[in-house]
């Protein structure tokens, strides 16, 4: 099985104050900016992004967006 680096950026408070009214904001040059992640970041790179996350109404307190995937384009 074949699996891609995985990195981390830096962590994020949602600003939420009740269940489901928060939110995650990345810019591209949050990435770009990341010392692991930035040098491979060209033209026609895939970039596949999830977010994980604590959830205290969730039993095992915590979850996953759903994924996203990015094509850099030129």
């Amino acid at each position: 099985m074949c699996r891609a680096a995985l990195y981390r950026l830096v962590a994020k408070d949602c600003a939420g104050s009740g269940a489901c009214t928060g939110g995650f904001t990345y810019m591209l040059v949050d990435m770009l900016a990341h010392p692991h992640i930035g040098g491979f970041l060209t033209a026609g790179s895939v970039i596949h992004a999830q977010t994980w996350l604590h959830d205290p109404g969730d039993a095992l307190k915590a979850g996953l967006s759903a994924g996203l995937e990015i094509r850099v384009c030129p």
